[in-house]
């Protein structure tokens, strides 16, 4: 069931089938760090690769002429491929001359993306070019281990392959969006699971070997970041991108590339200082953005100020016009667009995306989020960012994620 496309650019991660890519700080073309000799050797790879995709079989010197690649660039990046099974080469005659002639093998063509979430497991299987064939939302019970979080993503797995009447050797890669991955000696993973003794290595490597394909994990507000630079085609700029729920965390994307920073916790935006006199938050501080902006925050102001209520009944009091409901709303959107600002003056965003269950406030939040945003941002940046609400659903981290993972892929 074909519910959405998003466009792809063709692209390869460095890990062949069956390798445990490391955990990398900064997402750039599989893994590298931008600027190194690796992340140019793997876009010189991604050049090569879009151009066998565009033209099909093609001899060195063309794809040289097509691309813009020095000869010996080419040689030595087909010669990479071949290696890996990526393509295969044969001698031809072109112009009267002998001529190696390269093109892609048949690859596995699926890609699964997988976003665990407040006790549920988000599963999205793409094809090539990044079109959605199935997704499915499961109760995610026992995933407090890396073993039980690999059985989970493997079930899913099992169900959307059955949906769309595809084996399960036609998966080429998958990837795995966490609130937070684990960190040795950064504490529990957020939303409610600890993943007991588990670092992300440790968890990429058991899912890798249940599933038999390259896996990454990442965290879940730089894969719905990355979903949405793609969905709004924003692949040269940067997007921010605001989950508000039971804490408020950031996923950034620079270039076209989700950067997750040195140990992979970059987004803690939930604790940027936004109130000098405000209340105590679990990180020691006062008055971070957590305590104001959070779900949490948000319901234990109008329990003080009211009764104790669920968040879908604060949302329908405060679009009904409750006047203390408006308040907190509106305090929690201004505190967004503060702490917003802040990183917006670093990154210059061509687009924020609030996300979350306070996107259910629509304008009650966009509006005073806008207008705090364009007061404490710097001239020129928050007046032109583009402020808009998730637009890709509540499994947009699982999308962001098989988007990712689809540049495992050769036919992708």
């Amino acid at each position: 069931m074909a519910s959405l496309s998003i466009s792809d650019r063709p692209v390869q991660a460095s890990q062949p089938p069956g390798s445990v890519a490391a955990p990398s700080p900064t997402l750039g073309p599989g893994g590298a760090a931008p600027g190194s000799q690796q992340a140019l050797a793997l876009r010189n790879r991604e050049i090569v690769l879009a151009g066998l995709l565009a033209a099909g079989p093609a001899t060195q010197a063309a794809l040289a002429r097509s691309t813009g690649l020095s000869a010996a660039t080419v040689s030595n990046v087909v010669s990479r491929l071949r290696r890996e099974g990526r393509v295969r080469t044969d001698y031809t005659v072109s112009h009267g001359r002998r001529a190696v002639l390269v093109q892609l093998q048949e690859g596995r063509p699926l890609a699964a993306g997988f976003e665990v979430s407040s006790g549920l497991l988000h599963a999205v299987l793409l094809r090539p070019g990044g079109q959605i064939v199935a997704r499915a939302s499961v109760p995610a019970s026992g995933l407090q281990t890396g073993a039980g979080l690999s059985e989970a993503v493997a079930d899913s797995l099992r169900i959307l392959l059955a949906e769309v009447g595809a084996e399960e050797g036609s998966l080429g890669a998958a990837s795995v969006a966490l609130p937070r991955p684990p960190v040795p000696g950064a504490g529990p993973v957020t939303g409610g699971i600890a993943f007991r003794g588990c670092s992300g290595g440790a968890i990429q490597a058991v899912i890798q070997e249940a599933l038999g394909v390259p896996v990454t994990v990442a965290a879940a507000p730089a894969m719905a970041a990355f979903a949405h630079s793609r969905h709004l085609q924003a692949t040269d700029g940067a997007v921010l991108f605001l989950s508000a729920g039971s804490e408020v965390t950031a996923g950034i994307v620079l270039g076209g590339q989700p950067y997750t920073g040195h140990a992979g916790l970059a987004g803690q935006i939930g604790h940027i200082r936004v109130s000098d006199q405000g209340l105590p938050c679990r990180c020691g501080n006062r008055g971070c953005l957590d305590t104001i902006a959070s779900v949490p925050a948000v319901l234990a102001a109008y329990a003080t100020a009211h009764a104790p209520v669920t968040f879908r009944e604060f949302a329908a009091f405060a679009v009904a016009g409750d006047p203390a409901a408006l308040r907190i709303a509106e305090a929690a959107a201004e505190a967004l667009g503060r702490a917003a600002a802040g990183a917006a003056n670093i990154i210059n965003p061509r687009h924020i995306v609030l996300s979350g269950p306070l996107g259910a406030l629509g304008a009650l939040l966009l509006d005073p989020f806008r207008r705090s945003l364009v007061k404490e941002a710097g001239p020129g940046i928050g007046d032109a960012a583009v402020v808009s609400l998730n637009a890709l659903g509540p499994d947009a981290a699982a999308v962001g994620a098989a988007l990712y993972a689809a540049r495992a892929i050769t036919t992708f």
